[in-house]
């Protein structure tokens, strides 16, 4: 089983990450196959496309972000984490954000988002190339824009 790549600093894993660390060695996860998680976060960013309300847009991406972690959680808790396991869950998160940043390219942060996501493909075939995963939390802080949007 070759390693998984551990996070680098610039992939915005900050406070967000501790904390997600600390419940997941806290919980039980359940006994599944963790890519059921990534088939939820496939189908709710193709979902995405559909929405036009903003609440329901982030109440959406944060399920979105919640099945991303579970399923790395439940493999590693199974043990069942593998590089290749997390090249399937970068190409997931990369499908995932291309929906959700395409449902907001006709509008100028959706679009500088779309631009973001671009770069976040390059920083993937990197990541894979190099064993570095030095990727951007976009979905993670779109929810931010979202928010602004609101106000």
């Amino acid at each position: 089983m070759a390693i998984v790549p551990k996070r680098q600093a610039l992939t915005g894993a900050l406070i967000y990450r501790k904390v997600l660390d600390f419940f997941e060695k806290k919980m039980r996860t359940p006994r599944i196959n963790p890519s059921w998680m990534q088939v939820i976060a496939i189908f709710l960013s193709v979902y995405y496309l559909f929405l036009s309300s903003d609440v329901v847009k982030i109440f959406f991406i944060i399920i979105v972000l919640i099945t991303d972690w579970l399923d790395g959680a439940i493999a590693r808790q199974q043990k069942k984490a593998s590089f290749k396991g997390w090249m399937i869950d970068v190409l997931v998160d990369r499908l995932s954000e291309g929906f959700i940043f395409w449902a907001e390219i006709s509008t100028s942060f959706g679009f500088i988002f779309f631009l973001l996501w671009i770069l976040n493909i390059i920083l993937s075939i990197y990541s894979v190339k190099t064993k570095k995963h030095i990727l951007l939390a976009l979905r993670f802080l779109f929810i931010f824009v979202l928010i602004f949007r609101l106000l």
